[in-house]
């Protein structure tokens, strides 16, 4: 079973194994940034918005499995309500741009209607 992780983008996280790593495997390199720090310790960055699970390799088959979510930091949104029930939410960082919505969960809405 995949140990959780959540982080921001931009956040550093170091996690410490018990075992030496031999080698680390990122499903999705775009999202976030995976180091050896030491032998028994990794670096996550997030880099963007989204998911990546990651594998962590050492000797005679040791293996831990983790799933990495990246949350946009939610310093730089703005919400904008329309009513009682609707929202949407607006990236300021360094300009507000009107034309990118913001989902629930942090990450860019690609259905928001420009």
């Amino acid at each position: 079973m995949a140990q959780e992780e959540t982080i921001r983008v931009g956040e550093v996280r170091v996690i410490d194994t018990t075992f030496e790593i031999r080698s680390l495997l990122n499903g999705a390199s775009d999202v976030v940034s995976l180091n050896a720090e030491s032998p028994k310790a990794l670096i996550l960055i997030g880099l963007t918005p989204g998911r990546s699970n990651i594998v962590v390799l050492g000797e005679q088959g040791a293996r831990s499995n983790f799933s990495v979510t990246v949350k946009a930091d939610q310093r730089d949104l703005i919400h904008i309500h329309k009513g009682p029930s609707e929202a949407v939410a607006i990236r300021c960082d360094p300009r507000c741009d009107i034309g990118k919505s913001i989902s629930q969960n942090g990450e860019e809405d690609q259905t928001a209607s420009r």
